[in-house]
């Protein structure tokens, strides 16, 4: 297994609302850690996110779960902060990983507004 003591995020600095997006992606990765951990209720989590333009949630969400499956089948060590952490992983079903990636993904794929946001369970 490969630990890593740095995680990059890379961001287009040339958009507009860019310290937002930054800010954006502080929070829900705090919201996901906290939602990991128990602390946070899902729901309250949902419902905040639910304000957030969807297909920035969403491509964080893509990239939250290929990361989780990397460190769930021991390809890599799951990413500080991605809030999912190796007591998680051990818990979880990881044949539900690969269903939220797919579901994700199709949703990204879709016209903006033609979807609805709340993913089913599998």
């Amino acid at each position: 297994m490969v630990e890593a003591d740095l995680l990059v995020h890379v961001i287009d600095a040339s958009h507009p609302q860019v310290l937002d997006q930054l800010d954006m992606t502080a929070s829900m990765r705090r919201d996901f850690a906290a939602v990991a951990a128990g602390s946070a209720s899902p729901l309250e989590v949902a419902a905040r996110w639910a304000k957030i333009d969807p297909p920035f949630v969403l491509d964080w969400l893509s990239r939250q779960v290929q990361s989780t499956v990397l460190a769930a089948f021991g390809t890599a060590s799951a990413p500080a902060s991605s809030g999912i952490g190796q007591t998680v992983l051990k818990r979880m079903d990881r044949r539900n990983l690969f269903c939220y990636l797919d579901q994700i993904n199709r949703l990204r794929g879709q016209p903006a507004g033609s979807y609805n946001v709340q993913l089913k369970a599998c």
